[in-house]
Parts: structure tokens; sequence; C-alpha cells
């Protein structure tokens, strides 16, 4: 009687050894997949809002120098009227 209360104690040791062994490492591989996919989407998005903010800021700057003529005074301008 003794050695089956003793297998069944090592038995049920081992399993919640390995039960606990097997959720732990699930926890910890789940953790650290959610924080490099975190950080990689980061990454991107950071990455896309520099050059979005890039290319948006260099169009407007684009169009606020064309509007403002600021451009069209060191060049020759073209004048409409009819005398050439």
């Amino acid at each position: 009687m003794a050695y089956l209360l003793a297998f069944y104690l090592a038995y049920l040791l081992a399993f919640y050894l390995a039960y606990l062994l097997a959720f732990y490492l699930a926890y910890l591989l789940a953790f650290y997949l959610t924080c490099y996919l975190v950080f990689y989407l980061a990454y991107l998005l950071a990455f896309y809002l520099a050059v979005e903010v890039q290319r948006c800021s260099l169009s407007s700057a684009g169009r606020r120098l064309r509007s403002s003529g600021a451009l069209s005074s060191a060049g020759p301008r073209l004048r409409s009227s009819g005398a050439h």
C-alpha cells in the first residue's frame, strides 16, 4: 500500500511540474512573441509616418512656394500682354 501511495505522489508531482512548466513556457513564448510583434509594428508605423510626413511636408512646401511667387521672382516672367 505504501509503494502505491509513493508512486501516486511521485506521479502527481511529476504531472503538476510538467503542467506548470508547459504553461509557463507557453506563457513566456506568447509574451515574447507579442512584445516582438508590437515592437515590429511600432517600428513599421514610425517608419511609415516619417516617410509620409516628409512627403507631405515637401509637397506642401512646394505648393506654398509656388503660390507665394517666391520662385518666380528669380527667373524671367512670362507676360501675356501684346508687347514682346
